[in-house]
C-alpha cells in the first residue's frame, strides 16, 4: 500500500472520529461495557512483556492467571529471576475493570493514529528508545452497545511514548490505560522484590 492511499485511509477514519476517545457518534462509553474473564487458575488472562531497546539481556514480563496468581520475570544482563504474588478476587475485579474502562479491550492502533492526525495535523513518532512492549488481554465475554464478542483475545504493541501521547490528547483513554497498566507492573515488580527480600 502507497503512503497515499494509507493517508487517504486514516483521513476517512477520522472523519469517524468523534471527539472524545474513538467512540462513534451514539455509542456507550468503555465504562458501560461488560464482560468476563475466566477464573481458571492454568489460563493466563493478562499478559505483559518488556524489552529493553538499548540494553541485551534486559526484559521484565508480567503474566495474571484467572485465579489471581501473578508470575513476574526480570531479567538483567540474561540473568533471570523469577517472582510469584497473589492478588485477590476484587483486585483482579479492580484491574481488568479498569483496563477495559480505559478501551484496551478494543485497542485500534489505526483509529488512534488517525485520530493522532486529525488532532496534531500528523502522528506521534515512536521513541526509537522505547522498550518493545507487548500486551495480551483475555475475555470469556465482552459487550458494549451493538459489539458482543467471546473469547476475545486483544494483542497490544504499544509504540513506547505513551505517557506523551496521554499528556497531548489528555481526553483518549487508551493511551491513559496504558500509563495505568504501566504503572500497575512496575508496582508489583517492586512489591514482589521487596518481599523477595525478606
Amino acid at each position: 500500500m502507497n503512503i497515499r492511499k494509507l493517508l487517504g485511509i486514516l483521513a476517512v477514519l477520522a472523519l469517524a472520529i468523534s471527539v472524545s476517545g474513538i467512540h462513534l457518534p451514539g455509542e456507550p462509553p468503555y465504562t458501560e461495557a461488560e464482560f468476563s474473564y475466566s477464573t481458571d487458575p492454568t489460563r493466563a488472562i493478562l499478559h505483559v512483556t518488556r524489552v529493553s531497546a538499548m540494553l541485551m539481556g534486559y526484559s521484565r514480563s508480567l503474566t495474571l492467571f484467572g485465579d489471581g496468581k501473578l508470575k513476574l520475570v526480570k531479567e538483567e544482563k540474561g540473568e533471570k529471576s523469577h517472582f510469584t504474588r497473589s492478588l485477590s478476587q476484587t483486585e483482579v475485579d479492580a484491574l481488568m475493570r479498569n483496563l477495559v474502562d480505559h478501551g484496551l479491550a478494543e485497542w485500534d492502533q489505526m483509529a488512534l493514529y488517525a485520530l493522532e492526525i486529525e488532532r496534531t495535523g500528523r502522528g506521534f513518532p515512536p521513541p526509537s528508545d522505547a522498550s518493545k512492549v507487548q500486551i495480551l488481554i483475555r475475555l470469556e465475554e465482552y459487550s458494549r452497545g451493538d459489539l458482543v464478542l467471546t473469547d476475545l483475545t486483544r494483542r497490544i504493541v504499544p509504540r513506547g511514548a505513551e505517557s506523551s501521547y496521554a499528556r497531548a490528547l489528555p481526553d483518549v483513554p487508551e493511551y491513559k490505560g496504558i500509563v495505568y497498566l504501566n504503572d500497575f507492573f512496575r508496582s508489583q515488580l517492586e512489591l514482589a522484590e521487596k518481599e523477595s527480600a525478606r
